[in-house]
């Protein structure tokens, strides 16, 4: 059976992970002085389930009633405390359960994966809701046998040019059609695979000039604009997460 993926700190709860470090809070505190929103939010808790995701213990979970947010670092709430995620700000305005699996740094690949080994563990949620994250990303597993329980590594346009990340990464996106079509393919396998088991899927995609430009939109809304950002200043923060929780929820009312 495959496993769900397993990254970041399992069973565990902090208050600075990678990208939002307490260095750099502290230095825009600095410079943003004592009228910026989040010059006292050193208490944001990241709390993580025995996978390491911003969520309850998977076999604790209402599936069927339960609405399943698949995304990138944007959904799981980098910089925002929970009830500023767009997850949690949803089930305010849907008054439903949600579930969230965003993953920082995830891509469509890490996506696809959790589809089919939450389908093998038969975690069938009632709707599936995904942010798109960037068709750029790619998901390099690094163990010898199936189910290795090594996390993977999620290659990006991050790190140094000379670590084996980037050269890996380099390979795999230095012609735009490998990434392009494989991201098509897995973005129409993923929505078929919860259609098949009769779950209904709603897709976004971010109004970021980061995009690929028509592979992203085409076929799906695209959010609102920007209004802020969260405690580390490059994620999105609360009235972002807020003006996008409602825009889903009016646009799956409407559907």
């Amino acid at each position: 059976m495959l496993d769900i993926i397993k990254w970041g700190d399992p069973n565990t709860s902090q208050n600075w992970i990678i990208g939002d470090s307490k260095k750099d809070w502290k230095k825009n505190c600095k410079q943003k002085g004592s009228t910026w929103t989040y010059y006292s939010a050193d208490d944001i808790e990241y709390k993580h389930n025995s996978y390491g995701y911003r969520t309850e213990e998977f076999e604790d979970l209402d599936w069927a009633k339960s609405t399943l947010f698949f995304g990138c670092s944007h959904i799981y709430g980098v910089g925002n405390y929970l009830k500023d995620t767009v997850p949690v700000l949803y089930s305010n305005i849907a008054k439903c359960p949600v579930i969230n699996m965003g993953i920082n740094a995830g891509n469509i690949e890490a996506l696809h994966h959790n589809t089919h080994a939450l389908i093998e563990h038969n975690f069938i949620p009632k709707q599936v809701i995904i942010f798109w994250p960037y068709v750029v990303r790619q998901l390099y597993y690094k163990g010898l046998d199936f189910n290795s329980k090594f996390v993977p590594r999620f290659l990006g346009p991050w790190g140094s040019p000379f670590d084996d990340d980037k050269r890996y990464y380099h390979y795999a996106v230095i012609n735009a059609e490998n990434y392009i079509t494989k991201s098509y393919l897995l973005k129409k396998s993923i929505i078929d695979v919860w259609r098949i088991q009769g779950v209904n899927v709603y897709t976004f995609a971010f109004k970021d000039k980061i995009q690929h430009v028509g592979e992203f939109t085409y076929g799906c809304p695209v959010l609102p604009e920007v209004k802020d950002f969260a405690r580390d200043t490059f994620h999105y923060g609360h009235e972002t997460n807020t003006s996008y929780a409602e825009y889903i929820h009016k646009y799956i009312t409407r559907s």
